[in-house]
């Protein structure tokens, strides 16, 4: 006699019957999966590129470009260290990704999405919003987006140029502005292929940047251990007391230094920009995941350098390369320092 069939689904039952449900959803869950993994990796390429490049220039244009300096101390560095850090945890993951992006415009984000966002809410709310409200609401808008073109015109030389300090070359500063030129045009030529080709070229490259600099933070962080303890208490908000209240630059010397902080989270702005090509959870996701950890051991890294040697302030981050590393990391670093200008735009 023939076994009888189970219709209930056993491991013969029919396709479309509930023994095919599973493997359906099962696919369906890796297919999510696959598909929110790729727009994390596009969202680092896309929404990060601008803000991880940040360590090339950051710690120099704090002491060289504001405070006139060339020879911090260890104390100065930590204390610099300590506002990076509280600047990338506040602005970025707790002003931007927990608060800025619970607000969108029908998934999408940006200045003029917030304007349109408040302008409808409060017509919901039964409050119609006069003329001058509206102007008032409009030009700030306008004026945010305005802030945002300069910053996709200072991004792109800024990280290009920054890159370029690497090269183990006598090069004139004529002949890095030449090449940067150069490298900028080309990379404008594939701008109008959009942010999907640009986040599939640009994901991978930058997660490798991440992880690079990751490595040589945690290099610098054991080739100096007794710095690296110093710079470990930069994590204590104290640091950002004494910084203030106490340190060589205090009162209206460290109000100043607030301009060469803010480089660190430069394109922060890019994670509301982009909501609406990426979404929430992936952004939230890259950064949380990678982007921030990977930031924050690059910077204690090379805070732990320069308070051993002070003297590679003028060029911070190449200034911690090993030199049988020099090359790779200039070349990787010119690769990341493009990929904010296509990005930001």
């Amino acid at each position: 006699r023939a076994p009888a069939v189970e219709l209930g689904g056993g491991a013969e039952g029919p396709p479309g019957g509930a023994g095919g449900a599973p493997k359906e959803q099962d696919a369906g869950r890796a297919f999510r999966a696959g598909h929110f993994a790729a727009l994390v990796v596009g969202a680092t390429g896309v929404v990060f590129g601008d803000i991880g490049t940040s360590p090339l220039y950051t710690f120099s244009g704090i002491f060289v470009d504001v405070l006139k300096t060339n020879d911090p101390t260890p104390e100065d560095v930590r204390d610099a260290f300590a506002m990076i850090f509280w600047a990338l945890t506040f602005v970025v993951g707790f002003k931007y990704v927990c608060i800025v992006m619970s607000v969108s415009h029908h998934g999408e984000g940006g200045t003029f999405a917030m304007t349109s966002k408040i302008l409808e809410s409060s017509e919901q709310d039964g409050k119609p919003v006069g003329k001058t409200m509206r102007a008032a609401v409009t030009f700030l808008g306008m004026l945010g987006l305005a802030l945002l073109a300069g910053d996709g015109c200072i991004t792109p030389p800024v990280s290009v140029l920054g890159a370029l300090n690497g090269i183990p070359l006598a090069i004139s500063a004529d002949a890095q502005v030449a090449i940067a030129v150069v490298v900028l045009l080309f990379v404008f030529l594939v701008q109008r292929r959009g942010s999907d080709f640009i986040g599939r070229i640009a994901g991978p490259v930058m997660i490798v940047w991440f992880a690079a600099i990751a490595a040589l933070g945690i290099y610098n962080l054991f080739q100096h251990p007794g710095a690296a303890k110093l710079v470990a208490h930069g994590l204590n908000p104290s640091c950002l007391v004494s910084f203030w209240t106490q340190g060589r630059y205090r009162g209206a010397d460290a109000w100043r230094s607030l301009a060469g902080v803010v480089l660190s989270v430069t394109g922060a702005e890019a994670l509301y920009a982009d909501m609406g090509h990426f979404g929430r959870g992936p952004i939230s996701a890259a950064w949380f995941g990678l982007v921030y950890p990977c930031l924050v051991v690059q910077y204690m890294g090379q805070a732990a350098s320069l308070c051993a040697d002070g003297r590679g302030v003028d060029n911070p981050f190449f200034s911690a390369v090993p030199t049988a590393m020099m090359w790779p990391m200039t070349i990787l670093a010119v690769l990341a320092g493009v990929i904010p200008s296509p990005a930001v735009i």
